[in-house]
């Protein structure tokens, strides 16, 4: 018979160390797991909601009076996320536009056209879901930044609007 018949039974360095990594490893995913839950947990519950005002330029009347209903649902276009419910419609005015004369002025004309040719500027407000940082800048649904005077595509089951943002409040 051969004299090495040496056979280890134990754990060698090895394996220790192997043993060792995989355990770091399963803790560190675990751990990683526990605190993006409760990091999610955490940002929608400090959700508030708040009027975002806005302007929409030179729309027909028709869409005002038809596509802008309390209760309507609107989405961002960029990205498909929820943007707010309509709440009301706080003005609608002929819309205006804005001519350079020669001598260097600037002249407004409303745009009050018959039939569907009738345009409006239109001032209205939505609520949204979101909180406010400490610089002032509106984080909505916790994922983008909305500043005054930021031009939005948002959408409805119907229609497509670029609206300017005028306000965000806190809803009361």
């Amino acid at each position: 018979m051969n004299g090495n018949t040496n056979n280890k039974k134990g754990l060698g360095a090895l394996d220790v160390l192997i043993l060792i990594l995989l355990l770091v490893v399963i803790g560190s995913v675990g751990l990683r797991y526990m605190r993006s839950r409760n990091a999610d947990t955490s940002e929608t519950a400090q959700l508030d909601n708040y009027v975002v005002s806005f302007q929409v330029k030179n729309i027909r009347n028709t869409s005002a009076e038809n596509y802008l209903n309390e209760g309507d649902l609107f989405y961002l276009e960029e990205n498909k996320q929820f943007f707010g419910t309509f709440r009301q419609v706080q003005s609608v005015q002929d819309a205006q536009k804005f001519y350079e004369m020669p001598d260097g002025s600037v002249a407004s004309v409303s745009s009050h056209l018959p039939g569907d040719q009738y345009r409006v500027d239109v001032e209205a407000s939505v609520t949204a879901s979101g909180r406010m940082n400490e610089d002032g800048r509106f984080l909505l649904n916790g994922s983008r930044y909305i500043v005054l005077n930021d031009e939005l595509k948002i959408y409805s089951k119907y229609v497509v609007f670029t609206v300017l943002v005028t306000d965000i409040a806190k809803a009361q």
